[in-house]
């Protein structure tokens, strides 16, 4: 995924402009619950989460002292047996990015985790938590060992919340 990025980056897919820096507001991120979604039964079937999360995100380009606007996104089908597949893309400084995609099962009320996904030989394999709660559907860098293979230098995953409003 990475690879690609770099591509699509090399090849001017990807633009800079200048824009205004982004604040809170704008992100259409919603306050986080705690709790997952009451639409969630531990042996039930998935809500309708399927879709693709979108969010414009200003990052700063700073070998060239402008911001570039991209769109950080989570994208998620169903599958059979309470199970989704997912494609997560965000942006960073310097056009540094993270990419993931993978198959995850439910293990939980409001919460799957990815089977294990590529990384560097000898390294943890990399672990992908997606947390579905009212407002916000949440992915995680369990031990944060999908850093080193997934993003560029300045990219991280940790938790990424994009808000349930934002499903296209």
């Amino acid at each position: 995924m990475i690879v690609s990025v770099a591509i699509a980056m090399l090849c001017g897919v990807v633009h800079a402009q200048t824009a205004p820096s982004m604040d809170a507001s704008a992100s259409g991120l919603e306050e986080s619950t705690i709790a997952p979604s009451a639409e969630f039964q531990p042996d039930g079937a998935p809500p309708d989460i399927a879709g693709r999360y979108v969010r414009k995100v200003t990052r700063r380009n700073l070998e060239e002292n402008v911001d570039v606007e991209h769109e950080d996104f989570l994208a998620i089908k169903a599958l059979a047996g309470n199970a989704i597949s997912f494609e997560y893309q965000s942006w960073h400084t310097n056009g540094h990015a993270c990419g993931l995609e993978g198959k995850a099962n439910q293990i939980g009320a409001g919460v799957y985790e990815s089977e294990p996904i590529d990384t560097l030989p000898g390294e943890r394999p990399c672990t992908a938590r997606i947390h579905v709660e009212e407002k916000n559907i949440s992915i995680e860098d369990v031990d944060d060992s999908c850093r080193n293979y997934h993003c560029g230098m300045r990219g991280m995953i940790s938790v990424d919340s994009f808000a349930r409003s934002l499903r296209q």
